[in-house]
């Protein structure tokens, strides 16, 4: 049986529209002018290759979802492990305990810069050649990097 758009769609119970979304997806038909005619029978045929052939597509596309996920999940698992083993190397620390070791750093720097004025104050005090009070400011700070390199407690 041969049918026009406007009968397949009705037939069909489908909107117009929709069939010429077929038309586009490759559903056979003949065309007298500018009227598109429909052989049902083949119209029907085209439909369920179709739609297997999307129930295929979709298949393969979650199976390429679990694909991946499970890929994800394994370079996780490998990233974690790998991260374990530089922690036990010594090549990798917890965030907590670097924090915690550069706020003793800078409490020991603040603890010994703040030490110096009253240290040179009395030095300084009648000091009043420039070149002499610079040389002991140097001194005194190259002492003080010097002890943190070291890692000399600041008290």
């Amino acid at each position: 049986m041969i049918l026009s758009k406007a009968d397949l769609a009705k037939l069909l119970q489908r909107d117009a529209k929709i069939i010429n979304d077929w038309v586009a997806a490759g559903c056979p038909h003949t065309k007298e002018g500018r009227f598109y005619k429909f052989e049902v029978a083949a119209v029907v045929r085209w439909r369920e290759e179709y739609v297997r052939g999307l129930r295929k597509v979709c298949r393969e596309s979650q199976g390429e979802f679990k694909l991946e996920h499970s890929e994800r999940v394994q370079k996780e698992r490998a990233d974690k492990l790998a991260m374990e083993n530089d922690v036990l190397r010594g090549e990798l620390a917890p965030v907590a305990e670097m924090q915690a070791i550069w706020a003793e750093y800078v409490a020991a720097a603040k603890a010994k810069l703040l030490a110096m004025p009253p240290k040179l104050a009395k030095e300084l005090a009648d000091e009043t050649r420039v070149p002499v009070v610079l040389e002991l400011l140097e001194t005194s700070v190259h002492e003080v990097a010097h002890e943190l390199a070291r890692g000399v407690d600041a008290s």
